[in-house]
């Protein structure tokens, strides 16, 4: 041979190594070297880096033979024949299972060792070019899976990769931190509260903020001890600040998923009862968007914790859809001016008139302003002049830990006031307001030009991750198809050829092919739902579900489906896309009972807190409650791919759809004993976009 195969002995029997070493000598193979255990092995393999390695599988000391040759073959890459004693099924079992070329029996013959060597590297070489085509392959599906990720992000606004598997375990680890931003009373100067804000002190990023993890925390079905922790931790330090400072108050941001929760105003009366804490001196954040979305249960839990004593703030005033009547029938205290306003409002007339009718709109109300991230002594000013109460920022302070707050408070820290704005506070604060005046054509005219203006700036925000969703997908499936072309071919000329392992590659990376190429196709219809036009006619919903649920009877012809649909049930709304509501959501029904015996299913007009509502029923596996907020979003799944095949994108089709008739989409469901689906459509949907 010009270029000799290169062979590495590992064999703790000295004769018969002896013995192979010059019988494969005379056959012409180079011996790199002759070592008797696992250890030595291993060494020898990764310095020298044979062809081949002749293994034996009863070796002594720490490793075995397949224990070694399985690190081999993973850290090198080298090939492996064993030399055994034993042909039983168990040994040969074992030699199967361990990834080895084959195994030969001692006494080593020459022609049978030759012959092995020569088939080991062939397949050694054969088996490489495979794997490296199945491993670019999986690369490429899995860049591709973190493309769509992507683009469900920019669709759902969830990011659902970074952080995740850590943030469990940070609470436990201590990597949570609240600070503290103090609020300074624009009458006196003094603060008058902090608010308790979240920090995650990672041990790689540094300080994360709260939009970076919180909406992984809502995700992940975390959000609710977060929340718990964040208010036990400001309680505790707030209690010890109100001996010195009996006023002050600490106020908590409350997420919308603990909002939901029935436990809520049990939890936070048990945190306050065991610290010894005064309800009164306890604020909670609630987001605007409870103004436009409430439920008869958020409604009375806000109206449980005003009566318990704890004040509502709603937070970020202004930048959503918040219905500026609803302010009048909910129970809040306080309204915050979201820091966009503020920021803008000494440099722009009109954000200027927007801050100005939000306050004198709290003032007739009676409730409270605080405006948030004031920064330049210009704001201020401005703020004041329009008789805001309370201030936080920058300007005043930055968040910061327990300890400052402590420091702040013992040097009796107070925001330094304009001459000019002192005046203007004193005639403020000298009117008293009695009774809570009505919302004036001015004021009402202003508040709802600034929602329509937002409104119209959501619009088109919207409009660009549309085209964007839609652009991306449409050019993702394009090289996905290759992919799925390769290997199918890959399959129909080398499958006789794989071993088991490899066949498994090549099945998964197929079947992750076909799924991603069914997401993106959903993906697609999905944003086409926002650019289609709708039309509006009469729809027999009764007769369109007998329709969908014939169609799964010869889709999955081995299901038993006992179906109840009350006779009668008409919509008004669009016929293509009301049929798409219903064969996702009766799929769905059929899908999570495909482990009971027999899928029962019922639809029909249901009696609910929000009035009339279309429900369609299953005795299936159910839900966790404490996760339905997820189950409405792009890719959010409250179970394994494994256990209920699908693409994730449903649900989020029919929330669109509903939305896009003007009515709501939710579910009830208890786990393990069925779920229910409810749906409204207004009577006439004709002037919904």
């Amino acid at each position: 041979m010009t270029n000799k195969t290169r062979v590495l002995i590992v064999e703790d029997d000295i004769d018969i190594s002896q013995l192979l070493t010059l019988r494969l000598d005379r056959l012409g193979y180079e011996i790199v070297a002759v070592v008797d255990n696992g250890i030595d092995a291993i060494r020898e393999g990764g310095a020298k880096l044979p062809d081949i390695v002749l293994m034996d599988i009863m070796l002594k000391g720490q490793m075995d033979g397949i224990e070694t040759a399985k690190v081999l073959q993973r850290d090198y890459g080298l090939p492996v024949i064993y030399l055994t004693s034993f042909a039983d099924d168990a040994t040969i079992e074992k030699v199967e299972q361990s990834g080895a070329q084959g195994y030969v029996l001692k006494p080593v013959q020459e022609r049978e060792v030759h012959a092995m060597i020569k088939l080991a590297l062939n397949r050694h070489r054969r088996s490489g070019e495979i794997s490296r085509t199945l491993r670019t392959a999986e690369r490429v599906t899995e860049q591709l899976r973190q493309s769509i990720g992507e683009v469900a992000l920019k669709v759902g606004g969830r990011d659902e990769r970074s952080l995740r598997d850590e943030l469990w375990s940070a609470l436990d680890a201590g990597q949570f931190e609240v600070h503290y931003q103090p609020r300074a009373a624009l009458n006196s100067g003094e603060i008058a509260g902090v608010e308790a804000l979240l920090r995650w002190n990672h041990p790689r990023h540094g300080t994360l903020l709260p939009e970076r993890f919180l909406p992984i925390a809502e995700e992940a079905g975390f959000i609710a001890t977060i929340d718990e922790w964040v208010l036990r931790e400001a309680v505790a330090a707030a209690k010890v600040w109100r001996v010195a400072r009996p006023a002050l108050r600490v106020t908590v941001n409350v997420s919308p998923v603990s909002m939901r929760r029935d436990a809520l105003l049990a939890r936070m009366n048990r945190i306050l009862a065991n610290l010894g804490y005064d309800p009164a001196g306890l604020e909670l954040d609630i987001t605007e968007s409870i103004l436009v979305h409430h439920t008869d249960h958020e409604m009375g839990m806000l109206k449980d914790l005003k009566s318990s004593g704890i004040r509502l703030a709603v937070d970020n005033f202004g930048v959503g859809y918040a219905a500026v009547s609803n302010l009048q029938h909910l129970p809040f205290d306080i309204v915050k001016i979201d820091r966009s306003f503020v920021h803008k409002a000494a440099t722009g007339r009109n954000a200027s008139a927007v801050i100005q009718a939000i306050i004198q709109l709290a003032d007739a109300m009676g409730l409270a302003t605080v405006a948030e991230g004031v920064e330049t002594r210009d704001e201020l000013l401005l703020l004041a002049e329009h008789g805001c109460h309370d201030i936080q920022g920058f300007l005043f302070s930055a968040p910061v830990p327990a300890a400052q707050i402590q420091d702040l408070l013992a040097r009796d820290t107070r925001l330094e006031l304009p001459p000019t704005a002192q005046g203007r506070l004193l005639a403020h604060t000298s009117t008293v307001i009695a009774e809570p005046d009505p919302v004036t054509d001015q004021q009402q005219a202003l508040i709802e030009e600034l929602v329509a203006t937002r409104t119209q700036a959501l619009r088109e925000a919207n409009a660009e991750l549309e085209a964007f969703s839609y652009s991306v997908s449409h050019d993702l499936r394009v090289p996905l198809r290759a992919i799925i072309g390769f290997t199918a071919m890959l399959g129909d000329t080398a499958r006789d050829k794989l071993d088991a392992e490899e066949a498994r590659i090549l099945d998964s990376v197929q079947r992750a092919g076909k799924r991603m190429s069914q997401q993106i196709d959903a993906l697609l219809a999905l944003s086409r739902l926002s650019h289609t036009q709708r039309l509006t006619e009469t729809i027999d919903l009764s007769e369109l579900a007998h329709s969908v649920l014939r169609n799964l009877e010869l889709q999955y012809p081995s299901a038993r489906i006992e179906a109840e649909i009350q006779p009668g049930l008409e919509v008004r709304g669009d016929p293509g896309m009301m049929r798409s509501v219903i064969e996702n959501l009766l799929g769905n029904a059929l899908k999570f009972s495909s482990g009971k015996p027999v899928a029962r299913i019922r639809v029909s007009l249901a009696q609910t807190q929000h009035g009339e509502a279309f429900c369609i029923a299953d005795e299936g596996a159910g839900f966790d409650m404490a996760r339905a907020d997820r189950l409405f979003g792009v890719f959010q799944r409250l179970h394994t791919e494994r256990e209920y095949p699908g693409t994730g994108v449903g649900l989020a089709s029919v929330k669109r759809i509903i939305a896009r008739h003007g009515g709501k989409v939710w579910a009830e469901s208890e786990f393990g004993n069925g779920a229910k689906f409810y749906f409204t459509v207004p009577a006439d949907a004709s002037t919904q976009a």
